[in-house]
């Protein structure tokens, strides 16, 4: 009877297989899905005194999760997140508050994510993913500090910025007339987030070939001393040598006194700082540094203006990119880091439990390590507006379905030569 037995296992572990092939295919296309191995393992029956071994069949077959890389996959979708490399997105479970044990982690390679009815990041069973939020006590994002629920902030309004600096890039040409210039328009934003507008204006001094000299105007009816704002320049020419300004211009120029009519009740501008230094000059005498301004033959232009105002603006999406950071833009045109993702690292990921969902549980012999971001701790890159494929192979899969099929074929058939060798049996014994 032992061949029926070892027949029978035979049936029962290919069954499994199948089983187990027909999962792995069943989600090809399932996000962070990690296809299941299938281990055999024979069962040993009896040794005779002879020493002859006759097994008895095979056992239930074991499954081992395979975590190798899942192809990247660009999504365009903001709030989607896929790992490069080792580690997982670390998340605590649907509706859970509060300081969570470690023990009650879960673990997912899925990063589609989204923004929770909280306000919170979350996957979409709902689990929290865990990582570190803006401090708003401190404008940063604290990541060794431990690790929480990430917030994101919905409704929130960015307060304007006045203008205190200015940066300008530009050519002003060594060839030009006396007389001739340049008008550098320049936005500032009041403290109430109301904009601006000043000129400032370069010309060519008549006597001085290298010299230009400086004037600031505005039509702006809010200005109140707009008659006047050159008398608000620190200083009020440039001088150039060799096409490069000269090493005695000072390293900041300021526009100090702005400001605005009693009617419009917007608080007078602090004083903008604007350095025509990229790298200023060192040493006694002053030498060397680097200018945005030139004078080179060629046209006069202006190749670049900023300033660090801004006006009010709300919140208008959120993205997560490279390397976990989440970003906010805002209405006005502003973006700040608001949190960053966690990675989570496991010694032994074949030890985790698949708990459903694309996510995963520790086991009892899971080593795991603490959280840290991205790249770092042998942790992985983060790579935002993508997802991890499944890692199934076809080509393996079917060929499997094939071993496995004519494997149930064949301890069905030995079930069948055994039932017909009894028969045989049965008639030699008969009177």
């Amino acid at each position: 009877m032992g061949s029926f037995d070892s027949a029978l296992s035979a049936l029962q572990a290919f069954s499994t297989a199948m089983n187990a092939v027909g999962n792995n295919l069943a989600n090809m296309s399932t996000t962070g899905f990690k296809t299941s191995e299938i281990n055999f393992q024979d069962v040993m029956g009896t040794v005779t005194t002879d020493n002859t071994q006759v097994g008895n069949g095979v056992q239930e077959p074991t499954t081992e999760a395979n975590f190798s890389q899942g192809s990247i996959t660009t999504t365009g979708n903001p709030l989607d997140a896929a790992i490069e490399g080792n580690g997982f997105f670390l998340l605590t479970p649907a509706g859970s508050t509060g300081t969570v044990s470690p023990s009650s982690y879960e673990y997912t390679r899925d990063g589609s994510f989204q923004v929770g009815a909280d306000g919170t990041l979350q996957t979409v069973n709902g689990a929290n993913v865990q990582g570190w939020s803006l401090d708003p006590a401190t404008g940063q994002v604290n990541t060794s500090g431990p690790v929480g629920n990430i917030t994101i902030p919905t409704g929130t309004t960015l307060p304007a910025v006045a203008t205190s600096t200015v940066s300008i890039s530009a050519n002003l040409d060594a060839a030009a007339a006396a007389g001739d210039s340049l008008s550098v328009p320049i936005t500032v934003y009041d403290s109430e987030g109301g904009s601006h507008q000043l000129t400032l204006t370069m010309t060519k001094d008549a006597t001085a070939p290298n010299q230009w000299d400086l004037t600031l105007s505005s039509t702006d009816p809010s200005i109140q001393n707009g008659a006047s704002l050159s008398s608000l320049l620190s200083t009020t020419s440039l001088t150039f040598a060799n096409g490069e300004l000269s090493s005695s211009t000072p390293t900041s120029i300021t526009i100090k006194g702005l400001t605005y009519t009693t009617a419009s009740g917007i608080p007078n501008q602090p004083t903008i700082t604007w350095s025509p230094w990229t790298t200023a000059p060192t040493g006694t005498p002053p030498a060397g540094g680097a200018s945005g301004l030139t004078q080179f033959a060629e046209t006069s232009a202006v190749t670049n203006v900023t300033q660090n105002g801004l006006a009010a603006g709300t919140l208008s999406g959120v993205q997560i990119a490279n390397g976990g950071v989440i970003m906010a833009t805002f209405t006005n045109g502003a973006q700040t880091e608001i949190g960053q993702i966690a990675v989570a690292g496991v010694q032994n990921p074949d030890s985790l439990m698949n708990i459903g969902s694309n996510d995963f549980s520790a086991g009892p012999t899971s080593v795991t390590l603490p959280p840290t971001v991205a790249q770092a701790g042998g942790a992985g890159q983060i790579l935002g507006e993508s997802l991890e494929s499944s890692n199934v192979d076809m080509a393996t899969e079917f060929t499997n379905l094939i071993n496995f099929q004519a494997g149930y074929s064949a301890a069905s058939r030995v079930i069948t030569t055994q039932d017909q060798m009894i028969q045989q049996l049965m008639n030699v014994i008969q009177p």
